[in-house]
């Protein structure tokens, strides 16, 4: 019970803190068509079913054996909503709005402020002893994955092109990719980075959150139903 509710609580701590800076986010939401939203959508669970796959065959993953109770309520049905709602809408967002526009020293304070969001959760959990085995390399590794994009959108917003636009997207990417793994803290791994790739993807192709959201709870379940099976 105790990692499932409080990965889960630190998810909440930290979107409660961003929510205190979301005055300042830039989250300008694209026009997507329900069309393109059910193709990604399919697309999206059809990857993630074909990666799990080849992740079965050839990675061995750590197995938090807990209740089926609090696998169901916090796994499949509270963590990838605002997973989805953190990583992709708020943070993602911000920094596809973010290339579009001149860098300013308050929106380097905005990233500082996410930064903080993200590990402050982790920093009082380990201070009270309830984490110890949380990596803090996974702290070091998200604030870089946050600082990096960053520093391409203000050096490449410089030079107005198609490449220099497709580069700060690439960058984005990884990093985001990054941010989301580690943000799982020591149950950090394959799975979690290409299951944040695959996302991110996703919502940047499809302009909506919900084929991410699909794709996330349908990895959930196989998860689910791989280890209670």
């Amino acid at each position: 019970m105790k990692s499932y509710f409080l990965g889960f609580l630190g998810l909440l701590i930290s979107l409660i803190l961003i929510c205190i800076v979301s005055r300042f986010l830039y989250l300008k939401k694209e026009k997507s068509t329900k069309r393109k939203i059910i193709i990604y959508s399919i697309v999206g669970s059809c990857l993630v079913i074909i990666y799990v796959i080849i992740g079965t065959l050839y990675f061995k993953q750590e197995v938090d054996r807990d209740s089926i109770f609090n696998t169901i309520l916090f796994s499949l049905m509270l963590t990838p909503l605002f997973e989805e709602l953190f990583y992709r809408r708020i943070i993602l967002q911000h920094f596809l709005n973010l290339k579009k526009k001149k860098i300013r020293l308050k929106d380097i304070l905005v990233i500082i402020g996410i930064g903080f969001s993200l590990i402050i959760p982790t920093f009082i959990f380990n201070y009270l002893g309830l984490l110890g085995s949380y990596s803090i390399k996974s702290l070091g590794i998200i604030a870089i994955s946050l600082i990096i994009p960053l520093g391409v959108i203000w050096f490449y917003g410089k030079f107005k092109s198609k490449l220099a636009n497709h580069f700060i997207l690439v960058v984005l990417v990884i990093f985001q990719g990054f941010v989301f793994a580690f943000g799982h803290g020591e149950y950090a791994g394959y799975g979690q980075l290409v299951l944040g790739l695959i996302t991110i993807i996703l919502y940047i192709n499809s302009k909506s959150i919900v084929p991410s959201l699909v794709s996330h709870y349908v990895w959930n379940v196989i998860v689910f139903l791989n280890n209670f099976r």
